[in-house]
This record gives C-alpha cells, structure tokens and sequence, in this order.
C-alpha cells in the first residue's frame, strides 16, 4: 500500500514538474520500497538471509541492456508520433524479453512449460 501510494503520489507530482521520466522515477523508488518492505517482512519469519537471488540479478542484467539497446534505438528513431513511441516500447519488451530468455534457465524452462501446456 506504501509504494503504490509512493507511486502515484509521487509519479503525478513528478510526471507535471519533469514529464513522463517522473512516473518511471516515482515507479524505481515505489518498487525499491517494495522490495525493501519484502526482504524485511521476510526477514521476520525466516532465518535465510538471501536477499539477493540469481532470479533478481538476471531480471537487474535484462533491464540494463534494455536500458541501453532502448536508449540507443531514442537515438535513431525520433518519436514523433503513438506508432514511433509504441515501436520504441516494443523493441524494448523484445529486448528485455530476449535478453531474459537467453540469460535464464528459470525463464526457458517455464516458457517451455507454458507453451506445451497451451500447444500440446
């Protein structure tokens, strides 16, 4: 409930001073509180103090390339328009999504899953 108040409290704030960039500042801090909360509430009940998974490093590798590929695509893709700003949104999806899959045996090993389950 925190970090969604954070996110929207926040995200609008920053989303009139600085524009769009504010909501996906007010989301990184929202979701750090989230996490943080988490690790905490988790902290209370278990004796394992792993707090940072392979799961969370590969999910931190795939949002850094993203990051990269996406801020590298702004440079030669001008958004003009809905369908260049939704062209620079999907290269970044398949970017992430790649980079997951290729890095991820957890990922791999349920897109299989989910793929029989749903074709076979």
């Amino acid at each position: 409930v925190i970090a969604f108040c954070v996110n929207v409290l926040l995200g609008t704030a920053l989303a009139i001073e600085i524009g769009a960039i504010g909501v996906v500042i007010s989301t990184i801090l929202a979701e750090t509180i989230r996490y943080v909360g988490g690790v905490w509430s988790i902290r209370q009940i278990t004796v394992d103090q792993t707090v940072i998974t392979q799961t969370l490093l590969v999910q931190i590798l795939s949002a850094l390339i993203m990051s990269i590929c996406v801020g590298l695509a702004k440079q030669v893709v001008r958004i003009e328009s809905p369908a260049s700003l939704a062209g620079i949104v999907i290269f970044g999806a398949v970017t992430y999504s790649t980079v997951l899959l290729v890095t991820s045996h957890r990922t791999r090993t349920l897109s299989r899953t989910i793929l029989s389950n749903k074709c076979g």
